[in-house]
């Protein structure tokens, strides 16, 4: 029954990134972001059925040492990563990178497209690796997980956003004196400084640091839910403060608003009983 499920699942899989090459750009994004809804809330309810599967005969092969065996939801997410993530990666963080810029130039994007997309990349989260079994060659050998969000969506974003205020920068020296360059420069996440010659230009910036430092603080939550499972609101902002330390210092009222809008996402909920205590919600 186990590997049946398993080839049905790897058959659809294969058909849904078959279809993605129909899309492009911004229909793309939402081709992706469809299917992974769909694909999501179908598994939730499948892993329910096969819940005496799990806890039986599932449970007795992992406690035997076959790594290679998971519960019927963990295999689901290890099969879109292999036939439609790594597959469709590369055009992923394009088109997310692409609007992410028209963003920062003032132009609507839809935002809640661009957060579903990334959001699919933090809950893929860490994938236990099989070295010996994983024919995957993205995987490196040798280590035992995987950080999907951190390397595909991070660190090209982190390098996206210092190439794009290296450039404003620069042309901003280029059309001003070093003394107006210096009255004006400002702070951002990357320790770069950015163009800001008039009132519209200052707004515009200052959005596109919000909208990039949102999209950080929001990942590192849902990173640290994922991990500590229930976490005290205290304890929840120390660590996200903790680990975005090195890139810029979130705010309190920045962290509030954006556990609020995991919250109303549904990502967390406040434990029953105890307001200032989340859960983190699979």
């Amino acid at each position: 029954m186990y590997n049946e499920l398993k080839l049905f699942l790897e058959k659809r899989l294969e058909g849904i990134y078959n279809n993605s090459r129909e899309h492009s750009d911004e229909n793309l994004l939402k081709y992706y972001s469809d299917q992974w809804h769909d694909y999501t809330m179908a598994m939730k309810t499948i892993n329910h059925i096969f819940e005496y599967l799990n806890r039986n005969w599932i449970k007795r092969e992992v406690s035997e040492g076959r790594t290679y065996i998971y519960d019927v939801y963990n295999l689901s997410l290890i099969i879109w990563k292999e036939k439609v993530f790594f597959n469709m990666k590369d055009l992923l963080i394009k088109c997310l990178l692409h609007l992410i810029e028209k963003q920062r130039h003032g132009e609507q994007i839809p935002e809640e497209l661009v957060k579903n997309v990334i959001d699919s990349y933090t809950l893929l989260g860490e994938e236990k690796v099989d070295e010996n079994n994983s024919k995957n060659p993205d995987i490196p050998k040798g280590v035992s997980s995987f950080k999907i969000y951190e390397i595909y969506y991070e660190k090209p974003f982190i390098e996206a956003t210092e190439k794009f205020y290296k450039y404003e920068s620069q042309k901003f020296i280029n059309e001003n004196s070093i003394v107006d360059y210096m009255k004006k420069k400002i702070r951002v996440p990357l320790n770069v400084t950015v163009r800001s010659e008039q009132h519209a230009e200052n707004e515009e910036t200052r959005k596109a640091i919000e909208n990039d430092r949102s999209f950080l603080i929001q990942a590192a939550i849902v990173r640290i839910m994922k991990t500590r499972k229930t976490l005290k609101h205290v304890a929840l902002m120390d660590e996200v403060i903790s680990q975005l330390k090195n890139r810029f210092k979130p705010c309190v009222a920045d962290i509030k608003k954006n556990i609020d809008y995991l919250l109303d996402k549904e990502y967390i909920e406040r434990k029953e009983g105890e307001k200032d205590t989340y859960n983190y919600l699979a």
